[in-house]
């Protein structure tokens, strides 16, 4: 990426600062971003950073990327974190189909995904149009400012066992 998005980027963050300010004793009250400022966050592009530039986000490099973490984190720990974690899992937007990832961007490249990809324990089992899942996961930090959620899940074959990988082997199954 250019520097002259990273400088983009980082003032972009810096120009949240009042409100992160104003509205700091309300998210540390509600244990949640103040809706203002994921807003704002949301609006700035800043959530989506690395969606793939093919689906209308901005592709930054790592370097961009923690810059501007950093840049928020000074504002707020909580509005740091946030926003690594929605930058994290917007990166699972490459990992998707093409058109499953562009069908539901649709034309919001600022969609916003969160969830828990490593925590939890889920179950898909294949059906006709898809896949039902079950489970438990924890909470999901962003999940209040996310437009879809993500969950890791063990796909079950029609006896009900865990498939196998297309390394052959089987997934971990917390206990």
């Amino acid at each position: 990426m250019t520097a002259t998005y990273q400088a983009e980027g980082l003032d972009k963050a810096r120009r949240l600062e009042p409100l992160v300010s104003r509205l700091r004793n309300d998210g540390e009250r509600d244990r949640e971003l103040p809706k203002p400022v994921w807003r704002a966050m949301r609006a700035a592009g800043l959530f989506s950073m690395w969606v793939p530039l093919a689906l209308g986000g901005s592709e930054v490099d790592l370097e961009t990327m923690v810059r501007v973490v950093e840049e928020l984190s000074r504002q707020d720990g909580s509005v740091g974190w946030n926003m690594m974690i929605a930058g994290n899992t917007s990166v699972l937007w490459a990992l998707l189909a093409p058109e499953t990832a562009a069908a539901i961007i649709k034309e919001d490249p600022n969609t916003v995904l969160a969830g828990t990809i490593l925590a939890g324990h889920g179950t898909a089992t294949p059906a006709q149009g898809g896949y039902p899942v079950t489970g438990r996961w924890p909470f999901a930090s962003g999940c209040q400012q996310a437009d879809w959620m993500v969950a890791s899940c063990n796909i079950l074959d029609e006896a009900g066992t865990p498939r196998a990988g297309p390394d052959g082997n089987l997934p971990h199954t917390p206990s």
